[in-house]
């Protein structure tokens, strides 16, 4: 049976912008009030300055594909529209060095955080997703489908497409 890909888009989220906002300023506080030296205490929120910085740095909504072998591949925004691999946009160079990677069977879901982790040979990453990572409410719900049945052998308990349009 041919089970189909699916594209969705994700961008960062806001409610996970501001958990890490709030982390960092209650550690900048404790470290502001601990009994340690000044110029510790100095270095400290550097650190805690610069950490934040790096967790906030500019962020673009990001494409994927997610495959029915349990492969993803990272498409390229060009013109504000998807570009997979081979395709060759107007006005473009044909784009060949998008990733494919394979999906994590550690990747979870628990409640409403979502952390899917990608592997490759030397590379891993994960992503982190709540529910306003997404444009549309369903490609939540579809990646979560994705994510459970994905690399379960799929085809022996239910067709995925019928899964997907739940």
């Amino acid at each position: 049976m041919q089970h189909s890909s699916f594209r969705l888009t994700v961008r960062p989220s806001r409610a996970l912008a501001l958990a890490m906002l709030a982390a960092h300023l209650l550690a900048a506080v404790l470290v502001i009030v601990a009994t340690i030296a000044l110029l510790w205490k100095v270095v400290l929120v550097l650190a805690v300055g610069v950490s934040l910085a790096y967790r906030r740095r500019f962020q673009v909504p990001t494409n994927f594909s997610f495959r029915p072998d349990g492969s993803v591949e990272f498409l390229a925004l060009v013109n504000h529209a998807s570009v997979g691999a081979g395709d060759t946009p107007s006005d473009f160079a044909p784009i060949s060095d998008i990733k494919i990677l394979d999906v994590a069977g550690s990747s979870r879901f628990i409640g409403p955080l979502m952390v899917v982790r990608f592997r490759r040979a030397s590379i891993k990453t994960a992503l982190v997703l709540l529910p306003d990572s997404f444009f549309h409410i369903d490609d939540y719900r579809r990646l979560r489908v994705w994510l459970k049945w994905q690399g379960k052998g799929v085809s022996q308990h239910h067709d995925l497409q019928s899964v997907l349009r739940m």
